[in-house]
Parts: structure tokens; sequence; C-alpha cells
């Protein structure tokens, strides 16, 4: 009887035994869909203020927390929209603002409603919808969004040191992804702004590269595609901003530790509150992350690449105007702006930088140096020509770009990347 039974039960693990190419909650229908995993805080779960209602597509699928597959509609994150009763929502300032766009023929009364009734709600929305609507009119494949981002979370959160801890943030990241197949075609990921101390921007580079060497070794996948997010503007707070930079710095610097791994910068998208991103923002985020992943996961010629900074040069030190050429690599077309090209700040180093900035004529007499204007390089359709005014003599300046609160930044190429937020760097002097 025991060789019986021994066999009886070898049969009945086999039957029950999930093979490791078939996924316990696959796709929707059969159908062999591209999934993309979104990870992160709260600028990838969305919080931007809700336009009127979005059409659904039925090729667009998310896996949400409750380990379902649901026909996505904005918000993504249904159980957490904020804004949505009436009592939270200024709804005729966010009208008389252009917060919210009513369809025709609908009254501010019947919009709540309906969004208590669908019990979403006017806020919730992030890159995601629009990245999947945006990869969809290019790939003609379905599209299956695994949802996995939480507000307010650190880098420790999402330590792969916690793999194992079923509370933790990764493991639960590491259980979606089996879930579905663990055959996924890459990761967006917005995250850094719970990062921006100095005790906590100081080894963020440290824990992002960690975090993306451990996600590929568990998920088996050593060449798994990540594209992530540059942080974007914030709007004040004793301070912050200096972490901000130092933050979005590390995260540009990173993309080249890696292969496979590309950034894409929200510093130039406008806000809803003082730092998340706005619903058209998000719009064009979601495009730009979707543009990164046709060029770089696709193959898909003719689509955006990631840009950086390629080279910073002083022309001329000693003249009253000096120039500074700035290069960029991964430029489609050529760069462009609404309006005049602006965004660069100089800030001075060693015994100057502790002097203060106004009035213009410090009281030793000195005057500083500073960018007056901005222009694209007629020679090179990839660079720019940052003017300052006053000479460099031996005390070189640091060149930032999106520096400080809430900057005016607007220098993109032609499919809407932008150029990254970058620096403070230091100006190489010429030999005189």
């Amino acid at each position: 009887m025991r060789p019986l039974l021994l066999i009886g039960l070898f049969i009945s693990t086999l039957a029950n035994a999930q093979p490791k190419d078939q996924p316990a909650m696959p796709y929707p229908g059969g159908r062999n869909a591209d999934l993309w995993v979104l990870a992160g805080q709260s600028n990838m779960l969305g919080t931007g203020l809700l336009k009127g209602p979005t059409e659904p597509d039925p090729r667009i699928m998310v896996f949400t927390k409750d380990k379902q597959w649901v026909q996505a509609e904005e918000p993504l994150h249904q159980e957490l929209a904020p804004y949505s009763q009436p009592e939270h929502v200024g709804l005729n300032i966010l009208l008389q603002r252009g917060g919210v766009q009513l369809p025709s023929g609908m009254t501010p009364e019947s919009f709540l409603r309906q969004a208590e009734v669908r019990g979403k709600g006017l806020g919730g929305v992030g890159p995601g919808l629009f990245f999947a609507k945006h990869l969809i009119k290019f790939t003609d494949r379905p599209i299956g969004l695994v949802f996995w981002p939480f507000g307010s979370t650190y880098m420790t959160q999402w330590d792969p040191a916690l793999k194992d801890d079923p509370e933790s943030l990764y493991h639960g990241l590491i259980e979606r992804i089996g879930l579905v197949g663990g055959n996924v075609k890459g990761v967006l990921w917005y995250q850094g702004e719970a990062e921006t101390s100095p005790e906590t921007s100081a080894v963020y580079e440290e824990k992002l590269l960690n975090f993306i060497d451990c996600l590929r070794r568990d998920v088996e996948d050593p060449n798994l595609p990540i594209i992530y997010v540059q942080l974007g503007p914030i709007a004040g707070g004793h301070g912050a901003a200096f972490g901000w930079e130092k933050v979005r710095d590390t995260q540009r610097r990173v993309a080249d530790m890696r292969e496979n791994i590309f950034m894409v910068s929200a510093i130039d998208l406008p806000l809803d509150d003082w730092i998340h991103i706005a619903y058209e923002g998000h719009q064009r985020l979601g495009c730009r992350l979707a543009e990164i992943a046709l060029s770089e996961v696709y193959h898909l010629p003719g689509h955006g690449k990631p840009i950086d900074v390629a080279s910073v040069e002083v022309l001329q030190p000693t003249p009253e105007r000096p120039l500074i050429r700035v290069r960029f690599t991964g430029v489609t077309g050529q760069l462009t702006s609404q309006g005049r090209p602006t965004g660069f700040e100089l800030r001075p180093t060693g015994p100057r930088a502790n002097q203060p900035p106004n009035p213009i004529f410090r009281p030793e007499g000195h005057h500083p140096r500073m960018v007056y204007r901005v222009d694209f390089d007629p020679a090179d359709p990839a660079a720019l020509i940052v003017g300052i005014y006053r000479p460099f003599k031996g005390d070189p300046d640091q060149l930032i770009y999106g520096g400080g609160y809430i900057p005016y930044v607007n220098i993109v190429d032609e499919r809407d990347i932008p150029i990254p937020a970058f620096g403070p760097i230091d100006l190489p002097l010429p030999e005189q």
C-alpha cells in the first residue's frame, strides 16, 4: 500500500503544482499582454485633480492592490481617491481657476454625485493610464498595469532585505509580479520625495541602486527595463529645495550606472499642491514615459530618448559677458521651448558662497555674476548658449538647472522630453 500511496501523493502534487511559466492570476481572456509594473510613492499613486470623466480602453487592465484584474479607469487607486467628498473639494473654486473641466451639460452637483456613486471622485490621477494609452497607439498590444505604489513611502520601506516580511512593500511587489507570471515588460518607478532630508539624500544613490539590482535578481531578469521619474518641482518648505536638488542630480547620474535603466524628468510640470503633479502634467509625463519605453524597450524608431548633460564649457571667461555652452545627449530633433528658454542659475563657490545674494552690489563692491539670457545654439540642435554677466577671474561658479522652489523651466526636444534638472555642477574654466 505504501508505494501506491506515495505514487498517489506524487501525482496529486503534480496536478496541484503551478508551473513557473503559468501565472496564478493571468491577464484576463487568455491574451498575451505586455505587463508593466507601476511602483513608488504618491506621484505614481496619483493625486492629480481629475478634469472630468475619462474614457477607458478595453485593452488596458490593472492588477489592483487586492490582487484582481479590472478595467483600468481613473483613478487607478479607487480605494484611496482624494477629494471625493464635496467638503474636501472647493469645486467652484477649481472650476474658476481651471482645475476641473466638466463635460458639456454636466453641473458641478451632478459631477460630484456621479463621483460618489462610482466610488471614485475628483482626484487620484497619475501617469499610468496616460502611459498605457500612448503605448497602445504605437504597439496595438493589450497592456496590463501591475499597480503597487504607496504615498509618503521611504526607500527603507522598499528595502529588498524585507523580501520575506509579508508586511513590507518590497514583499508585496515581488509577490504581485509572481502572481501575474513574472514576465513583465518593464517597471515604472516614481519615488524620492521622501528621501530629501540631509540624512536620506546622502544615501539615496546606494539605496536606489540596491533596489534596482535586487529587484532584477528576485524576478530573475538581469536586464529588466526600469524607467524612473526625476523629481518634479517643490513649492516651499524650510530649505527643502536643496535636498530635492540633491536627489534629482543623484537620479540623473544613476541612469548611467546600470544598463537598461532610463530617467525622464518632471521638473517642468505643473502642480496641484506643493509637490504633487497636476492632471495636465501627468498627461505629459505618461506620454514621456511611453516615449522612452517605445524607444528603449520596444525599439521603435522615431520616439523620444532619455536626455542628459553631455558637457558644460565656458567659452570665454574673461570678457564682460562670458558665454557657457551646455550640450546634451539623447535629443530627438532639436531643443525648443514655448517662450524664451530659461531655467539656469549660477551659484558662487568658496568664500563667495557665504556672501548675501542681495543687494546686487555686495557690501565690498563685488558685482555677482548672473545668467541674463539663454539661446539655442545655431550650430548644434542639442546645445544651449547661456549668457553670463560679469567675467570669470579665477573664482568659478556652479551651474544649476531647475533649482530652488517651483523653478520656471521650459526646454524640451521635439518629442516633449525635457532636459533634466542638474547640478549644481562646477564650471571648469579654460586656462588663461
